[in-house]
């Protein structure tokens, strides 16, 4: 599977996660064969995370992949984004929204929180008691 994504092959359970004994754990579960384990649970198992996500790069390489096939193979989204079949008002409106107008068309109350958030995807800032440093934002 990491062939087909480009990604470096695994050789070892300790390219999976550096952490010994999880390593070794997955090593005696799939009887020192790291050709045998799922592309689940190895995900699962990665042990680098980049700052903010919650999966680690297999499952954003597939996430990738599939995404963009998924967008491809939408006719409203290929074939048939246009006026003819959208309204000229129609694609003007797609292009003017956002993940950020929807949130707030969807959920008023939002507005306020939102409104000087560049992403909405990440919507915490350094001001709120909560935000964590390894989360910041890098622009």
């Amino acid at each position: 599977m990491f062939y087909s994504f480009g990604l470096n092959p695994i050789t070892d359970f300790t390219d999976i996660n550096p952490n010994s004994a999880l390593a070794e754990k997955l090593r005696d579960i799939y009887n020192d064969d790291v050709e045998m384990i799922d592309v689940m649970i190895g995900s699962y198992a990665e042990g680098y995370r980049p700052p903010g996500y919650g999966f680690g790069e297999t499952s954003f390489q597939i996430f990738i992949a599939m995404a963009s096939r998924r967008l491809m193979a939408d006719r409203f989204f290929t074939d048939d984004f246009r006026a003819e079949i959208y309204s000229a008002e129609g694609l003007d409106w797609v292009d003017d929204n956002n993940f950020q107008t929807v949130l707030i068309r969807h959920m008023p109350e939002l507005a306020g929180q939102l409104e000087k958030v560049e992403n909405p995807f990440f919507p915490w800032d350094e001001e709120n008691e909560w935000f964590l440093e390894e989360y910041r934002v890098r622009r």
